[in-house]
């Protein structure tokens, strides 16, 4: 009799699973298609493999194992988030869920496939803002065919059989059960929120919530979260931006942005308008050079002795400020290309990719350029495959472009991304190319037999580093200068460096604020934080000198085009020519202003009455309230430029 209740047991939970047999079956394909993806990307899904895992599953729970070995690799995640995906089909008459398991396998393995498929292209995968922009499938058709391989069908094969047993169903209409299985559902729920929210809890123990809100890499994302997480995350970020907390824009709050622009920018000087027509643009955004390094020396040695060369040939600007804020170099190729400001958090590049945006290359394309960007990185950081199709380049050069030679860092070393990119430039004229340099990322890795400056007298390993790999970083421009030469480009082009964000190398009380200010008084390391070179070279040393007025990266824009001859005031451009009289303001995403007069530096706590108040010139600490206008100025600057990219405006007022 024991016997035979021991089998009426076995044989009611065998139906009980047995019921549940749809659902277990979508779940393990889901995993094997999960599995597929990370196999076809050269992603590690699981270090220990699948039965590595039910070994580590067993040992924690029988055996004192660790959680740890659990909790690694994306096979836990990614589990909690197809059981969150489909746990709610379980409340369904059984009928009805494999109608809904079939719809939800054949949506997951197009996610799936897609994201395969994007990947080997672009060294990322899709987003909603990528998504939003199908409408250009239709140009790179052949190129997406090219790269499908016979082992993507796998995603696929199950969902074609799946049709029949749709349609059998359909006709037949089997499954008459309407009990809905409530606690299968919510036990399906809650595994999956475990296997999820564990995993990201010591992700946000080490600094993963800085990482998701930023969002710049989807790889960097994924290695954490898995596929799935990276396009719940996606979705919640765009759902936020564009529909949760979309800022709409009044009709007449447009109007009077569009009054801002008629009168409050535009202006040139007929001494360098058109200056350099039918000239070829070449734009070098330089990777963390701060402009302390220019003209400076330790022990008689020259940190960059060549950039010092450029600078008695050139436009050089020591008052020149990075208007960068989290977006760090995204910020900077935004402020640079579009004369807009930053948004105060996370980047636009990310956030606002497929707005319309009046640029340097769309100007230029318009007049017969051709444009190129060239990045020896991944194309998905900071969204630039996004971000740069708004910009309309012609083309993008990323990692995959590039065979280096020697890899420093994050890829491939500066002086092999500066010779290749001189073959890349277009052999057609006039032609526009954007330059993006790698080697002096923070935290600045240098090999051995590059470090050549005797630092020794520093007693500070960063800005040792630091310094190391911007003096590399000096010899690899007089290489990219050496070839424009010998190709006849430097005669035939505006060429101009300038960095695109401070180095995180100064800190204030130690030796490297005495180092960068050489001991001046307080407000010099205020300055110095955020000042970075600008050099502006023109065929036969045009305009060669040192102009004391300030500037910022978001002037840059009209003054490139002017000196190429291309009037601005059509473009919503907040910038204004560098090289008209006086000063131009300066409004750092800090909070922090300056109209070459005054300096407001503003508090950690953001209230105006707790900053501080310089005199430029002399560094003197004045009274709070001589720093309001400029203070109000450069609010109402932030004000307009957000409410142009939240609200898309650009492309309302082409329209109109």
């Amino acid at each position: 009799m024991a016997v035979d209740k021991w089998l009426e047991k076995v044989k009611w939970m065998a139906l009980k699973v047995s019921f549940y047999s749809d659902y277990i079956l979508f779940v393990l394909l889901l995993m094997f298609k999960t599995y597929l993806f990370a196999d076809l990307t050269g992603t590690v899904f699981y270090k220990y493999g699948v039965w590595g895992f039910i070994k580590n599953v067993f040992a924690f729970l029988f055996d004192g194992g660790s959680f740890n070995s659990v909790r690694h690799g994306l096979l836990m995640i990614s589990l909690g988030y197809i059981l969150l995906l489909s746990f709610w089909s379980l409340f369904f008459t059984r009928r009805k869920r494999i109608y809904i398991l079939i719809v939800l396998n054949a949506f997951v393995s197009f996610i799936l496939f897609a994201d395969v498929v994007h990947y080997r292209y672009f060294d990322g995968f899709t987003s909603v803002a990528l998504l939003l922009q199908l409408g250009q499938v239709g140009n790179v058709t052949d190129s997406i065919i090219s790269l499908i391989h016979l082992k993507d069908l796998l995603f696929w094969l199950d969902v074609f059989l799946s049709i029949p047993l749709f349609i059998l169903i359909w006709k037949k209409k089997w499954f008459s059960e309407k009990k809905r299985a409530i606690i299968a559902g919510i036990l399906a729920f809650m595994v999956g929120w475990f296997c999820i929210q564990q995993p990201l809890h010591v992700f946000y123990q080490y600094g993963g919530k800085k990482i998701l809100e930023k969002m710049i890499a989807s790889e960097s994302i994924y290695k954490f979260t898995g596929i799935y997480g990276y396009h719940y995350f996606d979705m919640k970020r765009n759902f936020v931006d564009h529909i949760l907390k979309k800022k709409r824009v009044s009709e007449e709050r447009a109007d009077e942005i569009q009054e801002w622009f008629k009168t409050n920018t535009g202006d040139t000087t007929q001494q360098t308008f058109g200056i350099a027509e039918g000239k070829n643009l070449i734009v070098v955004q330089l990777e963390a050079v701060q402009d302390f390094v220019i003209n400076r020396k330790v022990k008689g040695q020259e940190i960059t002795p060549y950039l010092n060369e450029l600078v008695n040939k050139s436009a050089y600007f020591p008052n020149f400020y990075h208007q960068a804020a989290q977006g760090r170099t995204s910020d900077a190729d935004l402020l640079v290309n579009t004369s807009l400001y930053p948004l105060s958090t996370g980047s636009a590049f990310i956030r606002y990719s497929t707005n319309e945006y009046d640029s340097i290359s769309k100007v230029l394309k318009d007049n017969g350029y051709l444009a190129t960007a060239h990045h020896a990185f991944k194309g998905s950081f900071w969204n630039r495959n996004s971000m740069y199709s708004s910009l309309e380049y012609d083309k993008f050069y990323t990692k995959e472009d590039y065979q280096p030679e020697e890899t420093i860092g994050w890829g491939a070393s500066d002086t092999d991304f500066f010779r290749q990119s001189v073959d890349m430039m277009p052999e057609d004229k006039p032609f526009y190319s954007f330059l993006i340099s790698l080697t002096s990322h923070h935290p600045y890795p240098m090999p051995a037999k590059h470090k050549v400056l005797d630092l020794d007298s520093i007693n500070n390993d960063l800005l040792e580093n630091y310094l190391h790999s911007v003096h590399y970083l000096d010899q690899s421009i007089k290489i990219l200068v050496e070839e424009l030469k010998q190709k006849g480009l430097w005669d035939d082009s505006i060429v101009v460096f300038y960095g695109d964000h401070d180095a995180k190398v100064m800190e204030k009380g130690t030796n490297s604020e005495t180092f960068v200010t050489d001991d001046k008084n307080d407000f010099e390391f205020i300055k110095e934080y955020d000042q970075v070179p600008l050099i502006i070279h023109l065929p036969e040393d045009k305009l060669a000198g040192t102009y004391e007025k300030t500037g910022g990266q978001i002037h840059l824009a009209p003054t490139l085009l002017h000196m190429l001859g291309f009037e601005t005031n059509k473009q919503y451009f907040m910038g204004t020519d560098l090289f008209t009289e006086g000063n131009r303001l300066v409004a750092l995403r800090t909070g922090s202003v300056t109209n070459g007069n005054l300096w407001y530096q503003q508090a950690k706590d953001g209230i105006f009455s707790n900053g501080e108040c310089f005199e430029f010139k002399t560094g003197q600490e004045v009274n709070i309230n001589q720093c309001s206008p400029i203070h109000k100025q450069a609010q109402n600057q932030y004000e307009i430029s957000d409410d142009i990219i939240f609200g898309n405006l650009i492309k309302k007022f082409k329209k109109e």
